[in-house]
Order: C-alpha cells, then sequence, then structure tokens
C-alpha cells in the first residue's frame, strides 16, 4: 500500500463488504441483481427521492409483475424463491435475468400509460393535450408495443434453444 492512502481501510477490511460477500450464495439469483438491471433500462427521477424500503417495495411489484409473464416460459420456477432472504432458489442464466428486467420495465412503462390515460379522462383529450405539449401517451403505447415485441423474440428464442421443454419436437421421437 502506498503512502498517501495508508490511512483508507481496503474493501477487504471492511466489515460489512465482507459480510455482505459471506451471505451471497453464488447458488441463487438475488431480486437486487434484476432490479439493477431493470434501473439501468430506465430514466425515472421519482425513484431518486425515495427511500430504500419503499424502493423496494415498488421494485418488488414491477418484478413480481414480470415474472407472472414468463410462469409457463421459462425452465425454472419463478415462485420458487426465499421472499425474506429476497432471491431465487436458483441461479438464473444472464439471458434470463435481461428478459425479466425488460419484463419489468415493461410494468413501468404499463404504469406510467395508465396513469395518464387516467389523467386524460379526468381531464378531457383537449387539456391534457395542452398540459401536456407532447404525445407521451402515442409515445408510451410505442413503447408498450416494442418491448412487448422484443420479450416475445428473447422468449421464442429462449424456448427453442430447449429441448427438454420442446420434448418430441426437436428430437425427432
Amino acid at each position: 500500500m502506498d503512502e498517501e492512502n495508508k490511512d483508507i481501510p481496503a474493501v477487504e477490511d471492511d466489515p460489512k463488504v465482507v459480510d455482505q460477500q459471506e451471505e451471497r450464495n453464488p447458488n441463487y439469483t438475488y431480486f437486487d441483481e434484476i432490479y439493477k438491471m431493470f434501473l439501468s433500462m430506465v430514466d425515472d427521477y421519482t425513484f431518486d427521492g425515495v427511500d430504500d424500503e419503499v424502493l423496494d417495495k415498488i421494485l418488488f411489484d414491477y418484478f413480481d409483475g414480470a415474472r407472472q409473464m414468463f410462469i409457463n416460459f421459462l425452465p425454472c420456477d419463478m415462485y420458487d424463491a426465499d421472499m425474506d432472504e429476497k432471491h431465487f432458489n436458483f441461479k438464473m442464466v444472464r439471458y434470463d435475468m435481461t428478459l425479466l428486467a425488460k419484463a419489468m420495465k415493461l410494468e413501468w412503462v404499463r404504469s406510467k400509460e395508465y396513469s395518464e390515460e387516467l389523467m386524460t379522462k379526468s381531464i378531457g383529450d383537449r387539456d391534457y393535450n395542452a398540459i401536456q405539449g407532447y404525445p407521451l401517451l402515442k409515445e408510451l403505447r410505442n413503447t408498450d408495443k416494442q418491448l412487448t415485441k422484443e420479450i416475445n423474440i428473447m422468449r421464442q428464442r429462449r424456448e427453442y434453444g430447449q429441448a427438454d421443454l420442446l420434448g418430441e419436437m426437436v428430437t425427432g421421437g
């Protein structure tokens, strides 16, 4: 260690970091791994002003809606999870994690879309357009369609790559 940094403890010397690393089982996928992927896909500054507990609840709601989309499509049981420790009881492949994060983004877009639709109904189309100044609702709908298409393509690629799910169709038996 050089002279300048001798008083700064190394990361491995920090008991909080060491404890957190020891608690992580490499055979599990933790929800926050997927949350981080989701958060990197969206720009929502309302998440910045929210405390961690509320943010965790919001993220879990998107996550829970997203995992319901894949009950029959992924080889793993999306409900085989430890809710107290906030992890799946298996390790997901990166592709499935990305798929789940995109589905969370779709849930997020749909919640924004629903909110804008309610706003339109409550104040009227003309007033809504005057307030917004641009077609936000139209953009949200287009994003919804695009994300749905991307998720379906990813899901199909994942399904057709799994001989155990397709059975005799793949093996020709």
